[in-house]
């Protein structure tokens, strides 16, 4: 208070000498003083419950914008760490396996030096003596994009870098650099550059580019004087002045360059070398050719088509002609090739209740053996195929449609079902009515289903096959109707269930074979018709009946036993059925008499028509 007091009476002294002097206020006149209110606020800020709450000091929505690492963060090193601290320097030297993250930006490698004063890391592999190998060269991430390389200085203010040897991929394109610098905003700026297809590390074909620019924001890449190269080959008169990559779109046309090796059958060559097509928004086509430089070449055609909600599929052919070993000499062996694959998948919402698809996988015997894309295909000896169209009448009516094929490859044989039609009608009860009145009629539980199969089918080698009579002759058919019907049950007396049942079907022909004796074989031959010559028709019905009941009985044993009665079932049932003989001649059995070569007199007997049922 003395101090107070002390520090106030100069103010209060001075205060009255303006008085005195007509400045001020007439002495002894009350002074208004103002009051400032404090601000909410900085009340807040005093209070101490608002600097302690956790929520306002750590808010996670503030943090946002923070939430990437300001400084680069190194992992621990497989091998060491040392620290450089002396005359002024700030290193630090990861040995062995390492990496560093700085915001979308990751490297790693098998040696690191990091220099806290500029901010700049250097990173490179280490050579390993025995194997004779670089291993653990940098490897840099940043966002979707993948950089392989010899050597790297990265700026961690700048964001910039310089890169000795790299490698990266540009959308299906691979560029190699040799003297690079990557810029802030991810383009590179390159010397000595490779743009090529080829996945080698040595690529077999490039342009050879002497300065180049890959924009990141367009992806576009822009080059300087440049020339194509093949096999290390450079070929001074196929070059451009300037060019530029264009970022790739989805579709485009345009060629599509080779693959080159060596087989030991057929010897170097050139595949897959063609043009890419588009046509509109719906359809594709690929035209490519291979060869070989002991004789062997190739061609290939694919092809894609696809409709929003209606169908989408493929369609592929390729045709060869194979050799190997030279011409002249007992290893020399030529064959011709030839493969078609049709896949076709209809929207189940673009024709309801009509569906086809498609499946077809149908090939000469050798084609996988020469022309296959993997281990397992080459290795398939069994492929089938199939084609189906269908449709349906309201749940009543269903017709099928299809064609069928599979073959073997070890023994080049081939079966084919053209067609397999199957029509099918479900239950119905003719004589149910509509609007029934009354009790329902014994006649109106009679129901009928019906349902008929179709099957032509082939069975042949590769080397029978031939577009003539004698091929079609081949064929095996025959058609199959199946009726159900459905007859009332009846109760007798009460208490007897009787349930009658009749079945008939129907088996149609379209050739038959004859057998007759052969006096210089003494064999029974069987001499074919040919095809649709004939109608033939077999039948096979039945009709049973059925009655069964239910006696229940109950045997009391008395109420002083522990079991007082047993109650059981008895279920009699009684069932005939009745199938009259089906080898008649109505059903094509025929009797064959003849005198064999010793003179004794034989019967044989035999089926006219064969095939379906």
């Amino acid at each position: 208070m003395l101090l107070l007091l002390t520090f106030a009476a100069p103010d209060a002294d001075a205060q009255l000498r303006r008085n005195r002097r007509g400045n001020g206020t007439i002495y002894g006149t009350r002074v208004e003083k103002q009051v400032v209110l404090p601000d909410s606020a900085e009340l807040a800020r005093r209070d101490s419950l608002h600097r302690l709450d956790s929520l306002h000091r750590v808010d996670s929505v503030a943090l946002l914008g923070k939430s990437s690492l300001e400084q680069p963060a190194f992992s621990n090193a497989a091998d060491s760490i040392i620290s450089d601290f002396s005359n002024g320097q700030r290193r630090i030297y990861y040995y062995g396996e390492t990496s560093v993250k700085y915001q979308d930006m990751e490297l790693t490698a098998n040696y690191m030096d990091y220099d806290m004063n500029t901010g700049v890391v250097f990173a490179c592999g280490v050579y390993d003596s025995l194997s004779g190998e670089w291993i653990g060269r940098p490897v840099m991430t940043q966002g979707s994009q993948t950089y392989n390389m010899e050597e790297v200085r990265y700026n961690f203010n700048s964001r910039k870098a310089r890169i000795k040897n790299m490698i990266t991929t540009e959308d299906d394109g691979i560029l190699h650099g040799r003297d690079i610098k990557m810029m802030d905003d991810h383009s590179i700026n390159m010397s000595h550059g490779q743009y090529t297809v080829c996945d080698a590390d040595h690529p077999h074909y490039y342009v050879d580019m002497s300065v180049g620019k890959v924009i990141s924001k367009t992806k576009t890449t822009v080059f300087g004087p440049a020339h194509l190269v093949i096999e290390d080959v450079h070929l001074p008169f196929v070059g451009i002045p300037f060019g530029f990559i264009p970022k790739r779109p989805q579709r485009a046309t345009g060629l599509l360059m080779p693959t080159f090796g060596e087989e030991e059958a057929r010897g170097f060559y050139m595949r897959d070398l063609g043009m890419y097509f588009v046509f509109g928004d719906h359809f594709d086509l690929s035209l490519t050719g291979s060869y070989y430089t002991l004789g062997s070449w190739g061609f290939d055609v694919n092809s894609r088509y696809k409709v929003n909600y209606k169908f989408n599929g493929s369609l592929s052919l390729n045709f060869s002609n194979d050799q190997t070993g030279e011409k002249g000499t007992p290893e020399f062996y030529q064959t011709r090739n030839f493969g078609l694959r049709w896949s076709h998948t209809q929207d189940s919402k673009a024709h309801p209740g009509t569906t086809f698809s498609a499946s077809v996988n149908f090939q000469s015997p050798s084609n996988n053996r020469y022309n296959s894309h993997s281990v397992s295909e080459a290795l398939q000896n069994q492929i089938s195929s199939s084609v189906s169209w269908s449709h349906n009448w309201n749940g009543k009516f269903n017709l099928s449609i299809n064609a069928l094929h599979s073959q073997n490859s070890r023994d080049s044989s081939y079966t084919f079902t053209l067609p397999n039609v199957t029509f099918t009608m479900s239950t119905m009860y003719p004589f149910k009515k509509k609007n029934r009145v009354g009790k329902e009629r014994f006649y109106e539980k009679i129901s009928i289903g019906y349902n008929t199969t179709l099957q032509n089918k082939i069975n042949f080698k590769a080397s029978e096959f031939a577009l003539n009579s004698t091929m079609l002759d081949k064929f095996q058919n025959g058609m199959a109707h199946n009726f159900s019907i459905g007859l009332p049950n009846f109760q007798i007396l009460k208490y007897i269930s009787f349930a009658p049942s009749v079945s008939y079907s129907q088996n149609w022909f379209f050739r038959k074979t004859e057998y007759a004796y052969n006096p210089e074989t003494d064999q029974v031959e069987a001499q074919p018709s040919s095809q649709f010559n004939t109608f033939g028709i077999t039948q096979n019905y039945s009709a049973g009946a059925s009655m069964s009941t239910r006696i229940y009985g109950t045997f009391n044993f008395g109420k002083h036993h522990r079991i007082q009665a047993i109650r059981h079932v008895i279920s009699p049932s009684v069932s005939v059925s009745l199938s009259p003989e089906k080898g008649t001649y109505a059903n094509g059995y025929r009797t064959l008499n003849y005198t064999d070569a010793a003179g004794d007199a034989k019967t044989d007997q035999y089926k006219l028509y064969s095939g379906e049922g």
